[in-house]
């Protein structure tokens, strides 16, 4: 029989990720950039972040044929150019609701923290 040994390597877990603390760590991002609707000149440099959409779409308020027909272009044309697609589909019939916020709460609650983190630092030097 062997005897094996393990060793611990904990690390103190990190604090979740939150809007609060994505304003802390970006020189820049404020309150009022984060409450300010997505514009038009943004959102293909916002889709640049993205590695897939099939997470996303599920949380923007969007019908199924509209989802499809994004999924449709995403395979025709390309994941940047389906969620330039989906973001305008999402503030469309509601832009106050769409706001850089909104986008970087998405992003964390499907697990795309990274993305937000991306999206936090863009927003804070561009917007």
């Amino acid at each position: 029989m062997f005897n094996l040994l393990i060793l611990s390597s904990a690390q103190p877990a990190s604090p979740p990720l939150t809007v609060k603390s994505l304003i802390e760590c970006n020189n820049g991002l404020t309150e009022t950039k984060l409450n300010t609707t997505i514009e038009d000149t943004h959102l293909q440099f916002l889709a640049e972040y993205f590695d897939t959409i099939d997470s996303f779409l599920e949380q923007f308020d969007l019908s199924e044929g509209k989802k499809t027909d994004i999924k449709e272009l995403c395979y025709r044309r390309g994941t940047q150019t389906a969620m330039v697609d989906a973001l305008k589909q999402w503030r469309s019939p509601n832009p106050f609701n769409a706001t850089y916020r909104r986008l970087l709460e998405i992003c964390m609650a499907v697990g795309k923290g990274y993305i937000a983190t991306k999206m936090a630092k863009y927003i804070a030097e561009k917007v």
